[in-house]
């Protein structure tokens, strides 16, 4: 799903499969796939900084993110992810497997 999704959004097939042992690796990949950077979407770049992690810390197997990059459009609101404020008891979330 690109653009406005989930609802106002449409399809985009990119033919790649994303797995992994933890969620916040498959996105931070399934993101770059996509054609983002971590800076571009909030809610990993916070989950990246509680963790203590980056892509040094995640192995990719099979053809590299460069090989089947597929440019997606953003969400037209995705700015305003990097405005969410980090407090309250939220963190909890990500110290989750």
């Amino acid at each position: 799903m690109q653009g406005n999704g989930p609802i106002a959004g449409y399809e985009m097939r990119s033919n790649v499969v994303v797995a992994a042992r933890h969620g916040i690796a498959a996105d931070l990949v399934g993101l770059q796939v996509m054609g983002f950077e971590l800076e571009q979407v909030g809610y990993l770049r916070y989950a990246m900084e509680l963790r203590n992690l980056s892509m040094i810390d995640i192995e990719v197997l099979g053809a590299s993110i460069e090989d089947v990059l597929v440019a997606y459009e953003a969400h037209d609101e995705i700015a305003e992810q990097l405005t969410w404020p980090l407090e309250g008891d939220w963190r909890g979330v990500f110290d989750r497997n």
